[in-house]
């Protein structure tokens, strides 16, 4: 009879565990059905990863693409841009990611109908890259500043821009530079259309070192694709 008893008593025990387990259980789902853990987990993106708008002139276009379908355009009647606040993301711990290789930088533009002979910044298009170091540090000392071509309103089609004429950048260490900030911009007099795809960090022909690569360079990934590396890849290696 004890026997029985007890065996009664550890059912009654575990069917009262198992439901307020259940209750414990459905109450902490019920205080998470509003919260969304996916950033844009709605899938509804209108920019490039991790670029950012600002005007509007500034638009992610098919109007134009170099490579697969979009590209980044300026355009409109005031000043507007596009900027990669953090470009050292996944791919590469630094840069430059190997050694301290001369770097070259730059990208593809396509003009329309552009204001000729600038004579300042407000009457311009431009890509800038600025480098910092874990501080927050400008390891350049000032911005690479590259003039997208205005001796013509029109480019009928892709030209390759880069810092090559702005004369050799390198960088002091290696990975010395963490964080890497891109901005295309138009300045507030400019006119007319200019697109940007395929930006890039080249090492100059003849140095050593691997310099390494941007994130979405072709502004083609939208804001609801993620990246990462596994933990056994090694993001310093070009391989």
């Amino acid at each position: 009879m004890k026997t029985y008893t007890t065996i009664c008593l550890s059912l009654v025990m575990s069917f009262l565990i198992l439901g307020n387990s259940k209750v414990i259980a459905q109450t902490t789902l019920d205080g998470l059905e509003e919260i969304n853990l996916l950033d844009n987990g709605g899938f509804e993106a209108g920019v490039p990863a991790y670029w950012t708008p600002e005007g509007t002139g500034a638009e992610w276009s098919t109007e134009q693409s170099r490579t697969a379908s979009y590209s980044i355009k300026l355009s409109g009647d005031a000043a507007a841009s596009w900027t990669q606040e953090e470009a050292v993301r996944n791919w590469v711990a630094g840069i430059p990611a190997s050694g301290t290789p001369e770097i070259i930088l730059g990208g593809y533009v396509y003009t329309e109908g552009v204001n000729t002979a600038p004579t300042s910044d407000a009457e311009k298009f431009q890509l800038v890259y600025e480098f910092f170091d874990a501080d927050g540090n400008d390891v350049l000392g000032s911005a690479v500043v590259i003039d997208v071509p205005q001796d013509a309103a029109s480019s009928d089609g892709w030209v390759e821009i880069s810092s090559a004429s702005l004369g050799a950048i390198t960088l002091s260490a290696e990975q010395i530079a963490k964080s890497v900030k891109i901005t295309f911009r138009k300045g507030a007099s400019a006119t007319g259309t200019v697109y940007l795809e395929d930006i890039f960090i080249n090492a100059a022909e003849g140095s050593e070192g691997w310099a390494g690569e941007w994130f979405n360079p072709s502004m083609d990934m939208s804001a609801d694709w993620y990246y990462w590396y596994p933990a056994a890849a090694d993001p310093a290696s070009p391989e």
